[in-house]
């Protein structure tokens, strides 16, 4: 885990692994912080058909400021816990942009237990 943010990041050779929880059918698509060392993500999208998936990697695109494409599900397609590769970023670096993208949601990564 890279300290600071309370999400297990995992560096594999093609980029950094985060773990996410999807929120299905929330009000709006959005990030809501850390839950039990995982990213927890809201998107407004029905679990039908791929589209929560599609739903969660277009707001982890624009939230991590990377392309969609360079998102994978390496695990957890069809479940709420999922494992989400980001090629080409360096854990360090998705560190950061978590810390950035959580305070500015107003969450203390160090605190938020999202339960």
């Amino acid at each position: 885990m890279v300290s600071g943010t309370g999400i297990r990041l995992t560096s594999t050779p093609e980029g950094t692994v985060i773990p996410v929880r999807a929120v299905p059918r929330a009000k709006a698509s959005r990030i809501l912080g850390e839950y039990d060392g995982a990213l927890r993500v809201a998107v407004a999208a029905p679990p039908e058909g791929g589209r929560a998936n599609g739903a969660l990697l277009s707001v982890l695109a624009e939230a991590l400021g990377v392309r969609q494409n360079s998102l994978e599900i390496k695990r957890g397609r069809a479940s709420r816990d999922k494992a989400i590769l980001i090629r080409g970023e360096d854990a360090v670096n998705v560190a950061m942009r978590l810390r950035t993208i959580l305070g500015s949601a107003g969450q203390d990564p160090s605190k938020e237990s999202g339960r």
